[in-house]
């Protein structure tokens, strides 16, 4: 029995309930888990982000769906991956990549609809290969797909220009600024920094946990995925701050 994943933008829609008919209509014992299906609409970072941060935890051999998909319907090609450990299958458009992969497959269709390759081609090709189907069999070989520079940041000094990759349910707003960054800066816990965000600025604390700070306080930490995190201890940072996926945060250390 193989495991399928779905990973979405579809929301509280008939859409992913769709997609899972098909792969059981293909494949009655397949194994369905929802990831998430609350990416906001057409976000291919934030969905790459969750990719990465979430697929390393299922078992060998899972079959991860991924349909955030803005360039449906177009030339765009629709692929697999194969990596060391799992299959990725979903649309071209850089939302695998953060994934080291083997080999890649250009999905070979016939009939699909143009705003629904979700049901009409991803769901297929996973549930396909859910019974074992060699990838071959779906689609051409292809050496190159799109990659996206999830992780470009600005540094100068003790200042780091980043993005905002997800908003988590928590509220906690995450970004694209990994640990690494911070211990290479010198920046180090019990730290102030400035925050700098399109319409506020305001000083926080670099803190190991959440628990270190008093209710209502924001603070930086490390999240789980090893990315820097803008909180709000028992709060809702992003709701608070007003910061959405995909604004600029500018972090500044202080002397």
């Amino acid at each position: 029995m193989k495991i399928i994943t779905l990973t979405t933008d579809f929301g509280a829609s008939e859409y992913a309930g769709v997609v899972k008919g098909v792969i059981l209509s293909i494949n009655p014992e397949a194994k369905i888990f929802d990831i998430t299906h609350n990416i906001q609409p057409y976000n291919i970072m934030q969905a790459a982000y969750v990719l990465y941060s979430t697929l390393k935890y299922f078992p060998k051999g899972s079959i991860h769906v991924a349909v955030v998909d803005p360039g449906v319907g177009t030339e765009r090609k629709a692929l697999i991956l194969e990596t060391e450990d799992y299959y990725l299958v979903g649309p071209d458009n850089g939302i695998f990549s953060l994934f080291e992969y083997n080999r890649a497959w250009e999905i070979e269709f016939k009939e699909a609809s143009p705003t629904f390759h979700g049901r009409d081609v991803f769901a297929p090709a996973a549930a396909r290969l859910s019974l074992d189907m060699n990838p071959e069999e779906l689609g051409r070989e292809v050496k190159n797909i799109e990659k996206i520079d999830i992780f470009r940041i600005e540094t100068e000094a003790r200042k780091i220009k980043g993005e905002v990759l997800h908003i988590d349910v928590f509220g906690n707003i995450i970004t694209n600024i990994k640990k690494e960054i911070f211990s290479r800066l010198g920046i180090k816990p019990g730290d102030s920094l400035r925050i700098k965000t399109l319409n506020k600025s305001f000083e926080v604390k670099f803190l190991p946990a959440y628990g270190y700070a008093g209710k209502g306080e924001f603070i930086l930490l490390v999240g789980s995925s090893g990315l820097i995190e803008l909180s709000e201890n028992l709060g809702r940072a992003s709701e608070v701050l007003n910061i959405s996926s995909g604004d600029i945060l500018e972090i500044e250390a202080q002397l």
